[in-house]
């Protein structure tokens, strides 16, 4: 009893680890392929909601559509992608203020 109580964790392990992988990818790289948002949880059917359980959402990779209405100036990054940054400087200022648009945003509509 013992030796198939172990050997059903070390499955179960192993399929969530599994699980787990999927889901770090769809977090870590967009979808080229697709073009819209996934929907919304509560519109998926049951297959569509097993799908985003088990391998994880694929989002498109978002498209900054807004540019902010005050004069700035755009800094590529160069990392293992390149990252285009807004850049706005005034004069005597007090502080530096770095928003970040977080997973799937877009930094234009943080503009408001």
């Amino acid at each position: 009893m013992l030796k198939r109580l172990t050997r059903f964790l070390l499955y179960l392990f192993v399929i969530v680890n599994i699980i787990a992988c999927f889901h770090a990818y769809k977090f870590t790289h967009f979808d080229e392929t697709i073009t819209q948002k996934p929907k919304d949880p509560k519109d998926l059917v049951f297959t569509e909601k097993l799908q985003a359980l088990l391998l994880g959402v694929s989002l498109p990779r978002p498209q900054n559509l807004i540019g902010p209405n005050f004069p700035f100036s755009e800094i590529a990054l160069n990392s293992n992608k390149k990252i285009v940054c807004w850049l706005s400087k005034i004069d005597n200022p007090k502080g530096t203020v770095i928003l970040f648009h977080g997973y799937g945003g877009q930094k234009g509509k943080m503009i408001d």
